[in-house]
């Protein structure tokens, strides 16, 4: 997790949000002291002008919603 969010392959980023968003719905709870780095990698994708080809939309509005229902709530509990 401390090598997030990756920079030379953005769809690289992808494949570890699908693994943290998998890993949180099973363990929920255990990300919690990764969320900042989860965070950055969300909006690595959301924003990265090289992710444009390389990452589908639908995984954006995807990762948009993780954003929205998993990270903000953390933040709203603390």
């Amino acid at each position: 997790m401390s090598a997030l969010p990756f920079e030379k392959d953005v769809a690289e980023n992808e494949t570890a949000l699908k693994f943290a968003m998998n890993h949180n719905n099973l363990y929920s709870g255990r990300l919690n002291a990764h969320m900042e780095k989860l965070s950055l990698t969300c909006l690595k994708i959301l924003t990265d002008t090289r992710a444009i080809k390389e990452i589908d939309e639908s995984f954006k509005i995807l990762t948009a919603k993780f954003i929205k229902n998993v990270i903000m709530l953390r933040e709203e509990d603390q």
